[in-house]
């Protein structure tokens, strides 16, 4: 009876198990995948330039974007705001998480609310909110507005992480390290930095990641010479109707995007062999 029973629950564990990651992939292929793959379609497909033997090159609106100095600045400029935001919120993030872990309780409070308080507020109303506090002190639309408004909707995508990774520290380490005779710096570069790498690589990704595909901020805040990519990307489908290109624009941002999640975590794995 026993081994019947065991074997039921068995049974009814995997058959949940099933049913719960099946759904999972369900929705998974219906709401990336499949889009995903009607967009690769539609970046490769007919229009465009056309190759050497007359027939329509596939490659066509990837070369138009990848070929044109226009569109390449478009692409770093949106690079550079990602790389920004990620340097900003890091340096802003790492002592916040540190008074939130070790400060008294209303310090604590205060940042928490700070901090999290902007995300129960729409991202259009905080753009404008940022764009008419900087109009009033006399600041007009610029590349540094944008960078300004990026880093207050993405700040907590990195605290919370650094957070955590704060938190995971003991702190009898510092304390023996401290009592052996190293120094603060070398106190924070060889036990608090290592320990900080996995908060550091997830808020990064996260910040990197909302950083370059920002689009409300720039429409809002950016001059119209200084677009980002998911910007062009927008105009080029709904005001030029030009949808080949659109989707060669998105899947080559989610390219550079893909890459510098990479390259973050190959530079997390080279500074925590140091």
């Amino acid at each position: 009876m026993v081994t019947v029973s065991r074997g039921r629950d068995r049974r009814g564990r995997f058959r949940t198990a099933s049913l719960v990651l099946g759904g999972i992939a369900i929705v998974y292929t219906i709401g990336f995948l499949t889009p995903l793959m009607l967009m690769v379609s539609l970046s490769i497909g007919h229009g465009g330039i056309r190759g050497l033997n007359g027939h329509l090159a596939w490659w066509g609106s990837y070369r138009e974007l990848w070929a044109s100095s226009y569109y390449r600045g478009i692409i770093g400029h949106s690079v550079l705001l990602g790389l920004a935001a990620v340097a900003i919120t890091l340096a802003l993030g790492i002592p916040l998480a540190h008074h939130v872990v070790h400060g008294s309780t209303v310090l604590r409070g205060l940042i928490l609310v700070a901090v999290l308080n902007p995300l129960f507020v729409n991202v259009i109303i905080r753009s404008f909110g940022v764009k008419i506090l900087f109009e009033y002190l006399g600041m007009g639309q610029s590349w540094g507005l944008v960078l300004v408004g990026t880093v207050q909707i993405v700040l907590p995508f990195m605290v919370l992480p650094l957070i955590d990774a704060t938190r995971a520290i003991d702190p009898a380490l510092g304390q023996a390290a401290r009592g052996l005779g190293a120094r603060p710096l070398r106190v924070a570069y060889r036990i608090v930095l290592p320990n900080l790498l996995p908060g550091i690589l997830a808020g990064s990704a996260l910040v990197f990641v909302i950083g370059m595909n920002m689009f409300s901020i720039p429409l809002v805040l950016g001059r119209p010479q200084d677009p980002t990519l998911a910007l062009v990307v927008y105009q080029t489908a709904i005001a030029d109707g030009d949808f080949r290109f659109a989707a060669a624009g998105g899947i080559s941002l989610l390219a550079v995007t893909l890459l510098g999640m990479i390259l973050l975590a190959r530079a997390q794995r080279r500074l925590s062999l140091v």
